[in-house]
């Protein structure tokens, strides 16, 4: 399979398998009482372990992130052994996944996701943490609700959270 295909073939495969993730832990200092805020961004499949050859594959190809492998957990009735793929280096992200996904664009609701996902590794990518100022915490937990809203099934609620970003994403 040439990249294009391959390119093609994995933004389809995201768009049903793939999780752009965002997060942030809000922290109080016990010695000096200052809000710390940690944000985590992370590109995600997971499928069954039995499909391993597919995420080792996505790897290879897109040459970053990492393999994990989830045996069953036998509290858990409906957990299965799983693999995932998963990218948490900003670097990564930002020069590799952000890139694969602007060229190979995803066609389903996840698109909206992402617009928002890219804006919030940006973010991540061009700031440190102990320098951020309030103004960019403030955009990061704004961005994630974003993303949470869109990633819920109400389409009116969608089309809220785009329609009053639409102006910030283009």
């Amino acid at each position: 399979m040439n990249n294009d295909d391959f390119g093609n073939w994995l933004s389809g495969f995201t768009d049903g398998e793939g999780y752009f993730g965002s997060n942030y832990r809000h922290i109080k200092s016990k010695i000096s009482n200052k809000s710390i805020y940690k944000f985590d961004a992370a590109f995600q499949i997971q499928l069954r372990d039995d499909d391993k050859d597919i995420i080792k594959r996505i790897k290879d190809h897109l040459n970053c992130g990492k393999i994990y492998y989830y045996r069953e957990y036998k509290y858990k009735s409906i957990s299965k052994p799983a693999v995932r793929f998963e990218v948490h280096n900003y670097t990564e992200l930002h020069n590799i996944i952000i890139p694969f996904f602007e060229r190979y664009q995803l066609r389903s609701k996840k698109r909206y996701v992402f617009d928002y996902w890219k804006l919030f590794v940006d973010e991540l990518f061009h700031t440190h943490y102990k320098h951020r100022k309030q103004e960019t915490v403030r955009l990061l937990i704004e961005l994630h609700k974003k993303i949470i809203d869109i990633r819920k099934y109400e389409s009116n609620k969608i089309k809220e959270v785009l329609k009053n970003g639409e102006e910030k994403i283009s």
